[in-house]
């Protein structure tokens, strides 16, 4: 179970780098043929990094919080 909500945490938390990669280069585009910043005016934008953030915060905290242990009872002679 904690390894279905580290790879999920951890895809929210990698969404923020792979928006700047897929789209770093369009804005540059933009901004060298019509002279404007070329940024992300969408107020979508800064959820998505919101949302990145917090899903890598709550990423560490999963991996730092230590599994609890499993008590065995003894057997039954």
């Amino acid at each position: 179970m904690k390894t279905v909500v580290v790879l999920d945490l951890l895809i929210l938390g990698l969404v923020a780098p792979a928006h700047w990669y897929a789209s770093f280069s369009a804005g540059m585009a933009l901004a060298d043929a019509f002279f404007i910043s070329g940024g992300d005016h969408a107020p979508w934008g800064g959820l998505l990094y919101l949302f990145s953030g917090v899903a890598l915060l709550a990423l560490a905290l999963v991996l730092l919080i230590p599994r609890g242990r499993r008590v065995v009872p003894a057997a039954v002679a």
